[in-house]
């Protein structure tokens, strides 16, 4: 595992989620993560063409407490990186009705930045908008490597994409169909 992870736009990182489990992220701009539907036995990632594989998701994160699942940064030569525009719709939290919380979906700034976001909806509900729920991530950064783990392994093993956060904030929304979304 890597001890220092510092931030470089369209660097390229294996992740070990266990020791038979690898996949790959791409540093985006503004601390957003790209995470891809590739997955190896092994940390071996020789002639891949990021391009070539969907996205699971792209999340803001906080590098430095995810670097202890950075397995190594793999350098341009060994593979191409992906050229995919960033999302930039995301699930901002609303949490002015207490303790009924939700989100809104909004577009980030041109420098990626939700500071500025435009707001595209009003407040999101269960069940009425599961689609835009499941398909969009949260605007907050994410620094937790056990949860980006639990993530990945459960999309891995089942298909499932979900974000245990937004049970938060969407109580009863049931999980997604795998691989519902995929990109």
């Amino acid at each position: 595992m890597l001890k220092n992870v510092k931030w470089s736009e369209d660097s390229v990182y294996s992740i070990k989620l266990r020791d038979d489990l690898y996949t790959l992220v791409q540093m985006r701009k503004n601390y957003i993560m790209q995470f891809f539907d590739i997955k190896h036995s092994s940390d071996e990632w020789q002639g891949i063409d990021l391009n070539n594989y969907s996205t699971i998701f792209f999340r803001f994160v906080a590098p430095k407490g995810l670097s202890r699942i950075f397995s190594k940064n793999i350098s341009n030569g060994e593979i191409k990186p992906s050229l995919l525009p960033i999302e930039t719709r995301m699930l901002s939290m609303d949490l002015s009705q207490a303790p009924n919380y939700s989100a809104r979906l909004v577009e980030l700034t041109n420098q990626f930045d939700t500071i500025g976001a435009k707001e595209l909806t009003g407040r999101l509900e269960v069940p009425d908008d599961l689609d835009t729920i499941y398909r969009y991530e949260l605007d907050g950064s994410e620094g937790s490597a056990e949860k980006i783990s639990k993530r990945l392994i459960r999309y891995f093993e089942t298909g499932v994409n979900w974000d245990d956060s937004k049970e938060f904030i969407f109580k009863g929304a049931p999980l997604p169909p795998p691989y519902y979304g995929r990109q």
